[in-house]
């Protein structure tokens, strides 16, 4: 690994690595001085890809959409940088944390399943199709927006008092306190206000990485 984007900070070791800026603001002179042998990026960065390509250098593309895309990318790329047998056991050590947990939860009757509101930094929630809509219903909840038509609904202050979610889970990363949330109006009636179940987690572990498991830990918990 010789170049990083500029959200790339973990590990440690990354901040060390050459910044060619982000895969919107790509600096394109400094990617060919570094000669690269490949370039792995997000597969919605299309007008990147296209860039990179245009400059004659070989481009990888990711998006998973799930926890299983996940594990499939880590072999990928393992297999790619001559990295085979340390993918494969980073990703049995991962799916090791997944199978625990699951295996913990898996006779959870519906009616003991915690109903969850989970929102992001920006304020928006999760729905079908996002990694953490299935963090949640891996980790034994049920999500709130769990039906929604979007994969990021913005929340309604209605909906979620009259869905009376057992946990609230906010992004650490967010301007919100746990205060501001508990002063909405309403939203004293709402049980994980009223028996104090609300929750931060950071939002880099509950992203496209290894330390997913880390995120599906925290929900679980």
């Amino acid at each position: 690994m010789i170049g990083v984007d500029t959200y790339s900070d973990y590990p440690a070791a990354a901040l060390q690595k050459t910044n060619v800026g982000s895969g919107y603001t790509l600096n394109s002179d400094l990617v060919m001085a570094m000669d690269p042998d490949c370039v792995i990026c997000w597969g919605y960065q299309t007008s990147t890809i296209e860039t990179l390509k245009g400059l004659g250098v070989p481009v990888l593309a990711y998006y998973p959409g799930g926890i299983s895309d996940i594990l499939w990318t880590i072999q990928s790329i393992g297999n790619v940088t001559g990295k085979k047998s340390a993918a494969q056991d980073t990703v049995a050590g991962m799916q090791q944390i997944i199978d625990e947990i699951t295996g913990v939860l898996q006779n959870l009757t519906e009616g003991e399943k915690p109903k969850v509101y989970f929102e992001m930094k920006i304020g928006k929630s999760v729905g079908p199709g996002s990694i953490t809509d299935e963090l949640i219903q891996l980790a034994g909840g049920i999500n709130i927006y769990g039906n929604a038509t979007t994969k990021y609904p913005q929340p309604s202050p209605e909906y979620i008092i009259g869905e009376n979610p057992d946990i609230i889970i906010i992004e650490d990363q967010s301007t919100k306190t746990n205060n501001d949330i508990v002063s909405q109006e309403g939203w004293d009636s709402i049980n994980a206000v009223k028996y104090n179940q609300i929750y931060r987690i950071n939002k880099d572990l509950n992203s496209c990485t290894p330390r997913v498991v880390e995120a599906l830990q925290s929900f679980a918990h």
